[in-house]
């Protein structure tokens, strides 16, 4: 994730793969996730997905999309620093890495990721927020359910390597196996 945070954002605006300079887009942007967590500020990065998400049939119509999150604790000042140079984000990588097991050590403090995502179009926006632990864990259960779920030929899929975007998904389905594996994305209209 650090690794997005470049001198310039990559997003997807008016259906073009657009790179904007961070301060004029959004830089003083806050976001709310739930009760507990409100006008928590945002930092923006170029996802990955950008350049490969319309290729999925259901977002090939996707007019906009950027990505942004929120990292407790991390002193906004430092964020500039993070985009110009590729040594400081390691370091700070590093740090964040070894403060994260220091943080679970201790009871007191919070443990949580909220991932928010906002779908909206001329009629209606859709939210699915998901709640976690760990993004570790995270992350390691929807790896799990893909890999489990080819390996059982729910999902079909030829040798290589492909992009989430690539993969003929049942997403009901996937849904389900996470619920079964604690990862609920609750989904609001």
């Amino acid at each position: 994730m650090f690794e997005g945070f470049k001198d310039d954002l990559m997003l997807l605006s008016e259906r073009e793969i657009r790179r904007i300079k961070p301060t004029k887009y959004h830089s003083d942007r806050t976001f709310t996730f739930d009760r507990f967590h409100s006008n928590m500020p945002l930092i923006f990065f170029s996802s990955p997905e950008i350049r490969t998400i319309q290729r999925a049939s259901r977002f090939e119509e996707l007019q906009n999309f950027d990505c942004a999150f929120h990292l407790q604790n991390l002193p906004m000042g430092i964020v500039p620093l993070l985009r110009k140079s590729s040594f400081i984000r390691k370091l700070i990588c590093k740090m964040v890495n070894k403060q994260q097991g220091q943080l679970e050590k201790n009871e007191k403090n919070e443990k949580s990721v909220i991932v928010c995502t906002y779908v909206r179009n001329q009629n209606s926006i859709v939210k699915c927020l998901l709640h976690s632990d760990s993004s570790f864990r995270l992350t390691g259960v929807f790896c799990a359910v893909i890999v489990l779920s080819i390996i059982k030929g729910c999902i079909p899929i030829m040798p290589g390597i492909f992009t989430f975007e690539d993969i003929n998904i049942n997403l009901h389905m996937l849904n389900e196996i996470l619920k079964n594996n604690n990862i609920n994305i609750s989904i609001e209209e």
